[in-house]
C-alpha cells in the first residue's frame, strides 16, 4: 500500500524483496529472461493456463470463479 500511495520508485531489488517482482534480470538481459519465462509457461497445458489465469484474475477482484462459467459473478440476492 505504501508504494502505491507514495509513488515511491523503488529499485528492482527492493521490489523483489517485497515480493512484488518475481524475477530479476541482469542489465541487458530482460528479453532473454522474458523468453525463458515464456518457454516455461508454454510447457503447461492450455486449459490449465486458462484456469489458472481466471483464478488469479478473479481473486484480484475478490471473486472465485465457478466451474463451467466463463466469468465469475456474484450470487443474485
Amino acid at each position: 500500500m505504501e508504494l502505491a500511495l507514495t509513488g515511491d520508485r523503488s529499485r528492482p531489488k527492493r521490489g523483489y524483496e517485497l515480493g512484488i517482482v518475481n524475477r530479476l534480470a541482469e542489465p541487458g538481459g530482460a528479453v532473454d529472461a522474458a523468453l525463458e519465462l515464456a518457454a516455461e509457461v508454454a510447457r503447461n497445458g492450455p486449459l490449465a493456463l486458462k484456469a489458472s489465469k481466471r483464478i488469479v484474475q478473479s481473486s484480484a477482484i475478490g471473486r472465485i470463479p465457478r466451474r463451467g462459467r466463463s466469468r465469475a459473478r456474484s450470487p443474485d440476492p
